[in-house]
């Protein structure tokens, strides 16, 4: 699975961020916004890539969502880092049940 970047490697700086660029990988270290659906008190890190900066939040292109993070919720990754931990995820993801008999 391939996901596109915003500018495709011609990144710019976030208006309000020295720290983050969009189309920047990222994971993240929080659960996000408290107006979001996910579970307040499970903290996974997911990989994402940054879509836009705001004053005091991040939009983050996540597997199958978009979230906002508060800027301490995110850490900056290597691209490789990125492709590692989508692979892990999926690999996860894909388990078969084995039933049987004994």
């Amino acid at each position: 699975m391939k996901i596109r970047t915003a500018n495709d490697g011609n990144e710019r700086i976030c208006r309000c961020s020295k720290i983050f660029k969009i189309g920047q990988t990222v994971k993240t270290t929080g659960t996000g916004l408290d107006g979001d659906k996910f579970d307040k008190n499970k903290k996974v890190s997911k990989p994402g890539i940054v879509l836009d900066c705001y004053d005091f939040f991040v939009l983050v292109q996540l597997e199958h969502s978009k979230k906002c993070f508060f800027y301490n919720q995110l850490e900056i990754i290597s691209k490789k880092e990125y492709q590692d931990m989508s692979r892990k995820k999926l690999k996860n993801s894909i388990r078969v049940l084995h039933h049987g008999t004994h």
